[in-house]
């Protein structure tokens, strides 16, 4: 890219060094990104983010003091160039899957109520259910427990959830469905709850127990090399 622009690696590095406003950095890793985007060869999208996110740390490291003020612009550049690859395959826009919409989830509820044979039928559905409401992982919904559903003194239920990629607690709306109350949030953990085959702990029966491993300690005196 730089013998494109009929730059010299040095000029680049001292041009961002004696930058007091942090925007040359920016504009260099702009220009790098079009080049990857343009390029002839048509890197694969993999290739072309790659080569973008290593640049982008291997400048970070050199200028420890651009990482604050332009972290946010280059992770906004990378997120483009990530698009744009996926765009240029076939010249046009990504032809994605539609989102699930609440109609769909009740079509989807209502076949599973109606061909229903056991139990796990309507946990499953029930699963499917709190997946749409929470957005999120059947593997985060494992970690719900009886013990998460609780009622206040108003009489207002609270379901605390604990998502396992942010680590963060947040709410959940339950809202009553006027229409249809088989997408009912309420009505589908009381379906699960009344189709537990024996009393347990979790909320959802059907999924597996969560077991976090430990990691194995290191002995000291080992070798890097046979770590390795």
């Amino acid at each position: 890219m730089l013998e494109a622009e009929n730059v010299s690696l040095e000029f680049v590095e001292a041009s961002i060094l004696m930058d007091a406003s942090g925007k040359r950095l920016p504009a260099t890793m702009n220009r790098f990104g079009f080049y990857l985007a343009t390029n002839e060869g048509k890197l694969a999208r993999n290739t072309a983010t790659s080569y973008h996110r290593n640049v982008k740390l291997w400048l970070f490291d050199k200028y420890p003091h651009l990482r604050v003020p332009t972290e946010l612009i280059l992770l906004k550049q990378g997120k483009t160039l990530d698009k744009h690859c996926l765009k240029r395959e076939k010249g046009g826009l990504i032809n994605k899957a539609p989102p699930c919409t609440k109609e769909d989830l009740r079509s989807v509820v209502r076949y599973v109520y109606s061909t229903a044979r056991v139990h796990a039928d309507y946990q499953d559905a029930a699963l499917a259910c709190l997946m749409w409401h929470c957005f999120g992982r059947s593997s985060d919904l494992g970690y719900v427990q009886k013990q998460h559903v609780s009622v206040s003194a108003d009489g207002t239920f609270y379901l605390r959830l604990l998502r396992v990629k942010t680590s963060e607690e947040q709410g959940l709306t339950l809202t009553p469905d006027k229409s249809d109350f088989l997408t009912y949030t309420l009505h589908a953990l009381a379906v699960a709850l009344a189709t537990q085959d024996a009393p347990g702990v979790a909320l959802l029966a059907q999924l597996p127990d969560l077991v976090t491993e430990a990691a194995a300690p290191l002995d000291e005196g080992v070798p890097l090399q046979d770590l390795l």
